[in-house]
């Protein structure tokens, strides 16, 4: 009896239409997420968030560890790399906002129109380039990775340029908070100049870096080059990098 049982099983057949007979009573169970009801005067944003890592590079002894920052514009400056379905971005802290090209996305054979492919495709990207490039030092064991979450955002078109900027509004906000929270300010006054005060009062310059932290980077093709810069105080001049929005 036992005899008959093995020959049985030696004789089982792994072809891939097997498999895909074997799969089919689960394929109907699956989930797709497609552009299908996505209207054209609609855009799309997935937006990236790193789990716990604005709590995980808070530093009692210094105000920003730049290395960390260093590491997300890493990130901004090469995604389109990986990513070219990206076509614009803006981070801030451990956040990124991507503007998606829907035609890149409804015309690759490889994405099949499939959003849920381009987000975990993003978030898997991200996580492993920031834990990739995080400087070893800032590692509590070598071998510490790092992960992102992400949701996505649909508006209509017109309506791009206030989304972005009204995550410049959460950057400059957090910027404030770590600045009142570090030197044990109160927060009588949220705005630009007193910001600027403050860190002259401790003698610290709010230089190109600084500016970049507190009001975020942008990125965006430009002569068919992607481009990086640190997004300006001015919001008529952040308006010039949001122009170059494709939608």
């Amino acid at each position: 009896m036992e005899k008959n049982k093995n020959k049985k099983q030696k004789n089982l057949f792994y072809g891939h239409k097997q498999a895909i007979n074997k799969y089919k009573l689960f394929k109907n169970d699956e989930k797709i997420f497609d552009f299908s009801n996505i209207n054209l005067n609609e855009c799309i944003v997935v937006r990236l968030d790193g789990k716990g890592l604005s709590k995980r590079f808070k530093n009692k002894n210094e105000i920003f560890l730049f290395d960390f920052y260093d590491a997300m514009k890493f990130i901004v400056t090469n995604i389109k790399t990986y990513c070219e379905f990206v076509d614009f971005a803006y981070s801030f802290n451990d956040e990124i906002s991507f503007l998606i090209n829907k035609d890149y996305i409804r015309n690759n054979k490889f994405y099949s129109n499939r959003l849920e492919k381009l987000i975990s495709i993003l978030s898997g990207y991200v996580s492993a380039i920031f834990s990739q490039k995080i400087d070893i030092k800032l590692k509590k064991y070598c071998n510490e990775s790092f992960s992102f979450d992400a949701r996505v955002i649909i508006f209509p078109k017109h309506k791009a340029k206030e989304y972005f900027i009204s995550r410049q509004y959460f950057a400059i906000s957090s910027f404030i908070d770590r600045l009142y929270f570090f030197y044990k300010v109160t927060k009588h006054s949220r705005t630009i100049a007193n910001i600027k005060k403050i860190l002259n009062e401790n003698n610290i310059e709010f230089n190109e870096t600084l500016h970049y932290i507190c009001f975020g980077i942008v990125a965006f093709e430009k002569t068919k080059k992607w481009t990086v810069e640190t997004a300006r105080e001015s919001l008529s001049n952040f308006d010039k990098s949001l122009n170059l929005i494709k939608v």
